[in-house]
């Protein structure tokens, strides 16, 4: 019998821009494959693009993405609160992991309040109790630029260290791999033409534009060119734990 895997998830799109090969070949495994999300998400600047308007500092937001200036009252919309972000963000989630071969059983959805190491420490563990030794773990990488995704990394590599999971890969984030910024020495996985054609169907849940709906594409208002250099070059890249040590792992 395989063992699972179990994927844990910072935001929404970090699953499909940097992990998702690794998820597809999981399940073309046979294991049993689960994705955590692990926070609600980031206070993303794709609220202001979708709403046209930064609240915050009472000034018009252009959309990148979209090549203009929404107006919420023009396009039949309410403008949206981070809630309503949030809510977003976890619907392109969930279809995103359906496009890539995850049931909606096997989605997990957190709202760590304590978004420290201690905080993440706690919330991974009470995912781990549910599954048998040796489970198959993965999470963004340690030298992430990405603070949160740091963070997170080394509480799973702190869980490893200890002893308390035993299978772990950290995977560099999309950003990273855009700047080439990869920190050492790598593993690559290249997806093959079967793997990216579902990769690419995923990432078309971060731009379906449907308000009425309650599709923003926040995943494209927010990081587009990163989406768009993964359909290009997507090539996964990831580390194995015994390449850190506590040296690497600041917070």
């Amino acid at each position: 019998m395989t063992l699972p895997a179990v994927f844990f998830s910072p935001h929404q799109d970090d699953k499909t821009l940097s992990m998702s090969v690794d998820i597809i070949r999981h399940i073309a495994a046979g294991r049993d494959t689960h994705v955590v999300l692990l926070t609600g998400g980031g206070n993303t600047s794709a609220r202001w693009a979708i709403n046209g308007y930064n609240s915050d500092t009472n000034t018009p937001v252009t959309s990148g993405y979209w090549g203009s200036r929404h107006d919420p009252a023009i396009e039949g919309y309410s403008p949206l609160s981070w809630n309503d972000i949030y809510d977003a963000r976890d619907k392109e989630f969930k279809s995103a992991l359906g496009q890539l071969g995850i049931p909606p059983a096997n989605i997990h959805m957190m709202r760590t309040t304590n978004r420290t190491v201690a905080g993440f420490k706690t919330a991974m563990q009470s995912v781990i109790t549910q599954f048998p030794a040796n489970t198959s773990y993965k999470t963004m990488s340690p030298i992430d630029t990405h603070d949160e995704h740091r963070v997170i990394a080394q509480a799973l590599w702190e869980l490893w260290n200890s002893g308390i999971v035993s299978d772990v890969r950290f995977w560099l984030s999309r950003l990273d791999v855009q700047n080439g910024v990869t920190g050492g020495s790598y593993q690559t996985a290249a997806t093959t033409s079967a793997e990216l054609a579902k990769v690419e169907k995923a990432t078309r849940a971060y731009k379906a534009w449907n308000p009425a709906a309650g599709s923003f594409a926040v995943g494209y208002h927010s990081v587009p060119i990163q989406f768009e250099a993964l359909l290009s070059d997507p090539k996964f890249r990831y580390f194995l734990p015994t390449q850190f040590t506590t040296a690497d792992l600041p917070f």
